[in-house]
């Protein structure tokens, strides 16, 4: 499973690497205003799932 998160690279994602040179996402077009909504929301969801995983090695250790 960690294999799997490790190899997400979500640096890739042209939305995030617009995301270091945007200041007000209101400003963007509708289409790229959706488009930046969908990358946070897998970004949301590749942290939950890390955390998830985390917390499933940790209790496999226990």
């Amino acid at each position: 499973m960690m294999e799997i998160l490790q190899k997400l690279s979500l640096k890739e994602c042209k939305t995030f690497k617009k995301l270091e040179e945007i200041t007000d996402i209101a400003s963007l077009p509708k289409e790229e205003q959706i488009m930046h909504e969908e990358c946070i929301k897998a970004y949301r969801n590749y942290l939950e799932t890390k955390g998830y995983a985390i917390e499933e090695l940790e209790t496999d250790w226990e």
